[in-house]
């Protein structure tokens, strides 16, 4: 960031109204948020005779949520790794284990006509 440049201020109410708008639910990846944008700027290109008010709106919208995205800290502690995927902890536990381990879900894909009780 330039010396003359001070971060955008952001409200609460501000990204809620965007996060509606581009059709977003309350937990979203930079990838989901992104795919939303293309196609309602799609939909919505005046070229392809849409809204021109919406079509701003929709990037108004986008660009928000981009700048709010772009200052969000990653934490790269084992606690929110764990939180983020918790199968992991259980495939590094039981991975050998002949029952629930790599081998037991190869079998299974051999044997699918077995019925499991």
């Amino acid at each position: 960031m330039f010396c003359n440049q001070r971060p955008k201020r952001m409200n609460a109410k501000e990204i809620d109204r965007a996060r509606r708008l581009l059709g977003l639910g309350l937990d979203a990846t930079a990838a989901e948020v992104k795919k939303s944008y293309r196609v309602l700027a799609n939909k919505h290109h005046p070229d392809k005779k849409g809204d021109e008010e919406n079509f701003a709106n929709i990037q108004r919208a986008y660009s928000l949520l981009k700048d709010y995205m772009s200052g969000y800290r990653y934490s790269f502690s084992l606690g929110e790794f764990r939180n983020q995927y918790p199968n992991e902890q259980w495939l590094k536990r039981y991975q050998n284990d002949p029952l629930w381990g790599k081998t037991a879900v190869k079998m299974k894909g051999k044997n699918e006509s077995r019925k499991s009780y």
